[in-house]
């Protein structure tokens, strides 16, 4: 059956050059198949290639270094198409590698590491001994790798005892069901929602989103929303912040933390809501999962993401945001749906917009929008030192702790008026720390403190200062950190909060 691979093993080659070294013992890792018999190593972290019993002249790649998922993939459909894909590549490091990488990454890396001169030599005395054909391209390789391990069932490889030892279970999910108020992969004990095909596309900020299918449950309305972002897009913000398997959000100042946040084009946010025969509902539940085709070296995506990206036959090249809404009925009773429209609106994201010195009432400064240019002007109404009642804290968390209490309150007007939510005034600096009392023997896991408060409607009061003049518009608060001394001045810093998306309906539903 493997009769080329005998007059293979007769070539007068040096194998080792082309990454499939010949050994006479038959060592084997925790991760190397049941039944699995080794063709060639690579001479690294123990990569080794095999054929394995039950699977005809299938050739696998095994990489004790992979991690969970990641250790033993197929790579050839048989030993022939094998042979192709290291004359067409030059050596195996590629057709290894090539499951975590995109198209894009495979070919740049081909390119990149031509074989030698010597490597040469041997490859075509493999073509010319073999008569061995090679591809193409080396993206037609990459095809082929990826396409034989789309289809494959890895639940049907078999490993020995010491696997069990080393790996955790594989999490397999089951069939898939939608329930309502649940994750993507969630189940209860109601009945399953009944799926309503949908099948709208539409392209929204340079991403195409689709919504597949709309599910009815007993409760309500589940939507199942999939957004494709271009490799391109990806790729150019990781390389722009370096990002790496090493990244920490400590590495970053506060305003590259926002630009990060603003700029990676995985990360979509958006408010939504449905009108379910005329009448507006907004959604009770939500969660997101993301898959990255350009995660950093030693990075994998999550199975479950894995697996939607299977239920959903995505592009794995492509950026993906999977999103899941679930909407209540806002009768008591299930309806008899005659109609149903998506309004999607962008999330507003947060743009810096300097530091402000302010320190007493009638204190001025300006603020210019990033955006729209527009200027507007605060001025402070009245700065007041306040002290934070910790009692109910100190009950609940004990004596131990000592808490910070001192921090300023702000108010202030806004001219020209503009809308709560679209600009920010904090302190920059964050407040203190929780610290041991002197007679205390240990520290509870309490790390920081933050004021927390709500003052007036979404938009603010009008109000009046008690004992000064009228103060005619809307009255805003900001409040300081948390310190254990008073503090003189606060360094306040503003920043305008923005919906750079818009917003977007989608009739889904209609008689």
């Amino acid at each position: 059956m493997k009769k080329l691979y005998e007059r293979y093993k007769k070539l007068k080659i040096d194998y080792a050059a082309l990454g499939l070294e010949m050994r006479e013992e038959e060592e084997k890792y925790f991760c190397t198949p049941k039944g699995a018999k080794i063709i060639g190593w690579s001479g690294v972290d123990g990569i080794h290639f095999c054929f394995v019993r039950g699977f005809g002249e299938m050739v696998f790649s095994v990489n004790p270094m992979g991690g969970q998922e990641e250790y033993v993939h197929p790579v050839a459909e048989s030993f022939e198409k094998f042979l192709r894909l290291l004359v067409t590549c030059g050596t195996v490091d590629a057709v290894e590698q090539a499951y975590g990488m995109t198209k894009e990454q495979f070919a740049a890396y081909t390119e990149e590491n031509k074989p030698t001169e010597k490597q040469r030599e041997y490859l075509k005395r493999i073509t010319e001994v073999l008569n061995i054909e090679p591809m193409a391209e080396s993206t037609e390789a990459y095809v082929h790798i990826k396409e034989i391990q789309k289809k494959f069932d890895y639940s049907k490889i078999k490993y020995t005892e010491d696997y069990g030892l080393w790996v955790p279970p594989r999490r397999e999910f089951a069939a898939w069901k939608v329930y309502f108020g649940e994750g993507f992969w969630g189940k209860n004990r109601s009945r399953p929602g009944e799926e309503h095909p949908v099948g709208q596309a539409f392209v929204w900020n340079e991403e195409r989103w689709h919504i597949p299918s709309v599910y009815v449950c007993a409760k309500g309305l589940v939507v199942d929303i999939c957004v494709e972002v271009p490799f391109e897009k990806v790729e150019r913000f990781m390389r722009q912040w370096n990002l790496t398997e090493e990244s920490e959000i400590e590495d970053f100042s506060e305003e590259e933390s926002q630009r990060i946040e603003r700029e990676n084009p995985l990360n979509i946010g958006v408010d939504a809501e449905i009108i379910v025969n005329g009448r507006r509902i907004e959604r009770e539940f939500g969660v997101q999962a993301v898959w990255n085709p350009c995660l950093p070296e030693g990075c994998t995506n999550d199975r479950e993401v894995q697996a939607l990206m299977e239920h959903y036959d995505c592009d794995a090249e492509s950026g993906w945001v999977f999103m899941r809404r679930s909407f209540p009925w806002a009768t008591t009773r299930k309806p008899q749906i005659r109609t149903v429209e998506l309004r999607l609106k962008g999330e507003r994201v947060s743009f810096p917009a300097g530091h402000l010195v302010l320190k007493k009432a009638g204190d001025r400064a300006e603020v210019i929008h990033p955006i729209t240019g527009e200027k507007y002007e605060l001025t402070v109404q009245e700065l007041t030192d306040s002290e934070m009642n910790m009692a109910r804290v100190t009950e609940v968390m004990g004596e131990e702790v000592e808490y910070p209490i001192h921090y300023k309150m702000m108010m202030y007007t806004v001219s020209p008026e503009i809308k709560e939510e679209e600009l920010r005034i904090s302190d920059s600096k964050r407040s203190d720390s929780p610290r041991q009392r002197k007679k205390a023997l240990y520290l509870p896991q309490a790390t920081s403190c933050a004021v927390i408060g709500i003052i007036g409607g979404a938009d603010g009061p009008t109000a009046l200062i008690l004992g000064g003049p009228a103060v005619t518009g809307k009255l805003h608060a900001a409040c300081s950190g948390l310190r254990f001394e008073p503090v003189e001045t606060v360094d306040w810093k503003a920043e305008f909060r923005v919906n750079l998306r818009g917003e977007r309906s989608i009739t889904l539903l209609e008689e």
